[in-house]
C-alpha cells in the first residue's frame, strides 16, 4: 500500500500537463492483482495530471469474471471516463 501511494506521488511529480507521461501497459490479461490495484490507483487520482495509460489486453483470452474486466467497468463510471477500442 506504502509503495504503490509512493510511486503514484512520483508520477504526479513527473507527469505534468507541460511534459505528459505515456505508459503502455501489454499483455494485461496476465496481469497480478497488485498491478491491477496500481493501475486502478493511478486512474483514480485526480491530482494526476498529465499521463496517458494506454493498456492491451487479449480480449479471447479474459471472461466476464476476470479482475481486468472489473477493474474497466468500474472506469467506465469515472469522469472523464476510459474509453476503449478493439483492434
Amino acid at each position: 500500500m506504502r509503495l504503490r501511494a509512493l510511486l503514484v506521488a512520483l508520477l504526479r511529480q513527473v507527469a505534468a500537463p507541460e511534459h505528459p507521461l505515456v505508459l503502455f501497459l501489454d499483455d494485461l490479461q496476465w496481469a497480478d492483482q497488485p498491478s491491477l490495484d496500481f493501475i486502478g490507483a493511478l486512474l483514480e487520482d485526480t491530482a494526476l495530471r498529465g499521463l496517458l495509460l494506454i493498456g492491451a489486453y487479449r480480449d479471447n483470452e479474459v471472461d466476464a469474471a476476470h479482475p481486468l474486466l472489473r477493474l474497466l467497468r468500474c472506469c467506465a463510471n469515472r469522469q472523464p471516463p476510459a474509453r476503449r477500442s478493439r483492434c
